[in-house]
């Protein structure tokens, strides 16, 4: 069942298991189209919580808005994470793809349970991302309309810029994802991520697409089942 919530939607996908795979979608998809990335998870072993937002979360670029969205969301994973530890549950771990891998990210360093972390084509620096990339145009015009600078946002947002918190993924294991010929994110800022990372002393396990763009790297990156099982059983 689907639990429609103020900001957000979110559906568990339980089994006998004492693993579970917290999943937050790109914005912009919706959960269904990550059915059979669930259901590769579910015949492994692996319980699936899976997220996704409307597009407006971004689209209305209010600041108080998107605070609220990120509280909201880590919040009711700890309540989650904390109600499936009383039901034997011992593993956890974050799946962030595209945007999704800021909530990723601030799962993956604030919960002490979640031990992997999977960061599927990250922001290099947040700010320049969404002040640059095609995508988030409409967000950065009424962004800058209200008077908001590149750099009052990055400021806002310190607490999910990969860059400024990649010092907490210290002694974590994280699996990164970048596409060389993404046409959204700058590859030379998503490798400013990946130094980041090493520099701050995380166990990297790193696979740069060299082929695919943003969208067809991110979803072979997802069906990677493998590669994800190795990753999260290291």
């Amino acid at each position: 069942m689907i639990e429609t919530h103020q900001r957000f939607r979110v559906q568990e996908n339980l089994i006998d298991s004492d693993k579970a795979i917290f999943i937050f979608t790109a914005f912009g998809t919706q959960m269904k189209i990550y059915r059979p990335f669930v259901a590769a998870l579910k015949k492994r072993g692996y319980s699936a919580v899976i997220y996704d937002y409307p597009v407006s979360i971004v689209a209305d670029a209010h600041l108080p808005e998107w605070h609220a969205f990120y509280d909201d969301v880590f919040a009711d994973v700890r309540t989650r994470i904390a109600r499936l530890q009383q039901s034997g549950y011992q593993h956890f771990y974050a799946h962030g793809s595209s945007m999704g891998t800021l909530l990723a990210g601030l799962i993956g360093r604030k919960c002490p349970g979640v031990s992997h972390t999977i960061l599927n084509l990250p922001y290099g620096d947040l700010a320049y991302a969404i002040y640059t990339a095609p995508p988030a145009r409409t967000a950065k015009e009424k962004f800058v309309k209200q008077g908001i600078t590149q750099e009052s946002f990055a400021e806002a947002f310190a607490y999910i810029d990969p860059l400024k918190t990649a010092s907490e993924f210290k002694g974590k294991k994280v699996l990164l994802y970048i596409s060389k010929p993404d046409a959204i994110l700058d590859f030379n800022d998503t490798q400013r991520t990946r130094q980041a990372l090493e520099q701050a002393g995380a166990t990297l396990t790193y696979v740069e697409n060299k082929r695919l763009g943003h969208h067809l790297a991110g979803a072979k990156n997802i069906m990677s089942i493998k590669r994800l099982v190795t990753f999260l059983e290291s």
